[in-house]
């Protein structure tokens, strides 16, 4: 094997940034463009990673482990063709994802993480200014009227959902809180992505974020090695991020009522007793496991029925939301568990289980926590939403796991650069 210089790494660490980032623009873009153009520039994508991988960095020969993933992957890619090929185009997409996060990890150890990070916290940061933007002049970009019935009560910045929107702010915030070493400006942000989660009026989301707040609290107390939340109370950078909320407010009550959202929050907690969204969910569930209960299929059991096969079995249990027809089923887990069987919830409690490890652990870096707390956020919500289903989530969530998988325990350097 060939030495890789330190020249040549970096050159690889920026390439392969580069396509991620595309990758995830192009993910977002799907809220403005036909999803196919993504769905096949993404492979074109993972392909161009790969040459990256096994070319600019001077690798021969393939390592076992990534052998091993290899082969995993297109043992599930073939079982899925087989049974569905349409669906199989958009599992290809997301398993190419998860690649390019293994090539990353592999390639870039803590600076090429670090560096997906930063770009990936300021994407977020551009959504979350949008978002407050959409609060005073409402959502310009909005061009469909199944995407504008959110906006009237509901921010969703570039995200088509304001359950999304607030997934993507969760995680900005878990980012922000490790990422970000100026305390005012951390303090502002977080400031900030609050806002626009509880402007969500994700109910979901506000639970998520009071769990997340408890995580890092805990893990504070367990490494000894960050401040808490916000660091101290009361200091000049904290009051100067309450007088610029304050002067943000004072605008909002001259655009916009804000003071309103307060009685819908009070609301929304109510309308909880009785609500058809939770009626939906409990009964799609209901729905599913009955359906596969019935299916003696051991194959199905343990690999599941196909991708996107959980629809089919909503579709025939005749559930609707509303008035329109809804094969949905709200619940990531539970349409992974049916869609790859045995393996799809192995896979799901073995990141639930890495990422807490590695977020609880002294010997990693900032870097991983941060990754393993945004796959954390991610599969809480993944609870009450299809998060993989909507390209951008399923786009950033499968990086992340291929970061998660592969990366090596290296602990961040104190003399390294930090922003």
């Amino acid at each position: 094997m060939k030495t890789v210089t330190r020249g040549r790494k970096k050159t690889v660490i920026r390439i392969e940034i580069f396509l991620l980032t595309l990758s995830f623009l192009m993910s977002i873009g799907t809220s403005f463009f036909e999803s196919s153009i993504y769905y096949n520039a993404a492979v074109v994508l993972m392909v161009l990673s790969l040459g990256v991988h096994f070319v600019l960095n001077g690798t021969t020969g393939i390592k076992k482990r990534l052998f091993s993933i290899i082969c995993i992957v297109l043992v599930v890619l073939i079982y899925n063709y087989i049974l569905s090929p349409l669906a199989t185009k958009k599992l290809f997409v997301y398993l190419s994802a998860f690649l390019m996060g293994v090539f990353l990890a592999e390639d870039g150890d803590e600076e090429g993480i670090r560096s997906l990070l930063c770009v990936y916290s300021c994407i977020l940061t551009v959504s979350a200014l949008y978002g407050v933007f959409e609060t005073l002049f409402g959502n310009k970009l909005d061009v469909y009227t199944v995407r504008t019935y959110a906006a009237i009560y509901r921010l969703h910045s570039i995200y088509l959902h304001p359950i999304i929107f607030s997934l993507m702010m969760l995680q900005a915030f878990a980012i922000n809180h490790f990422l970000i070493k100026n305390q005012t400006l951390k303090n502002i942000l977080g400031m900030i992505n609050v806002y626009c989660i509880f402007m969500s009026l994700s109910r979901s989301s506000w639970l998520v974020l009071a769990i997340l707040i408890v995580l890092i609290i805990l893990q504070k107390k367990k490494t000894q090695k960050k401040p808490l939340l916000l660091g101290k109370v009361i200091n000049k950078q904290s009051i100067t991020a309450v007088l610029v909320l304050a002067i943000i407010i004072g605008i909002f009550l001259q655009k916009a009522d804000v003071l309103s959202y307060w009685g819908t929050l009070l609301n929304r907690w109510q309308a909880l007793e009785g609500s058809m969204s939770v009626s939906y969910r409990s009964g799609v569930v209901t729905a599913v496991w009955q359906d596969r209960v019935q299916d003696l299929n051991p194959i199905h059991w343990i690999l599941g029925s196909g991708y996107h096969s959980v629809q089919n079995a909503v579709g025939r249990a005749g559930i609707y939301f509303g008035t329109v027809g809804n094969n949905v089923v709200d619940n990531e887990w539970v349409t992974l568990t049916y869609d790859f069987g045995l393996l799809g919830i192995m896979i799901l409690l073995y990141f639930t289980w890495k990422s807490l490890y590695i977020f609880f652990s002294k010997n990693e870096s900032e870097n991983m926590w941060i990754v393993a707390l945004c796959i954390i956020v991610n599969l809480m919500m993944a609870l009450i939403c299809d998060t993989f289903g909507w390209a951008p989530a399923g786009n950033i969530a499968f990086v992340f796991f291929g970061v998660m998988f592969y990366k090596k325990r290296i602990k961040l350097k104190d003399s390294e650069v930090r922003i």
